[in-house]
């Protein structure tokens, strides 16, 4: 998106932040579930057996690895910002080798004890414009002010 420092000044509620779009490949999801369980047995996140025994299209993606893909969104758009809160609803799965479209809008900013907030809405949505993901982020830009 941007390398260069997006400044609290500069952003006005109603901007669009992305959209960007990732595939998150299966091989991603295999070393995530790897690193963050430190196993490697068959689960619905790694394995298209256990999935569809549960029911499921495919693997699935897993929330925290989703979310850290909407976190990268905002660092991207805004480099060296400090991600407050990020509060996310999953209204559905997140199948592995899709093309998504991670996006946001700010939706307010204000200085809040002394702190330069931006607060904005965010999205994660499958190739049909389904969101699968909303949430809602605060985010504390640099000032030019000081």
């Amino acid at each position: 998106m941007t390398s260069e420092t997006r400044y609290y000044e500069d952003v006005d509620v109603g901007d669009d932040i992305g959209p960007i779009e990732r595939a998150i490949d299966h091989g991603q999801v295999v070393e995530f579930v790897k690193a963050w369980t430190n196993d490697t047995k068959p689960t619905r996140f790694n394995d298209p057996e256990t999935a569809a025994n549960e029911g499921l299209a495919g693997p699935i993606v897993p929330g925290m690895m989703t979310m850290a893909f909407i976190s990268r969104l905002l660092t991207e758009w805004a480099p060296g910002v400090s991600l407050n809160t990020l509060d996310v609803v999953f209204r559905q799965l997140v199948l592995h080798d899709v093309v998504h479209t991670l996006s946001g809008i700010v939706t307010d900013k204000g200085m809040i004890e002394g702190r330069s907030e931006v607060q904005c809405d965010v999205f994660l949505a499958d190739p049909e414009g389904t969101r699968l993901i909303i949430g809602k982020a605060i985010l504390e830009l640099p000032s030019r002010e000081g």
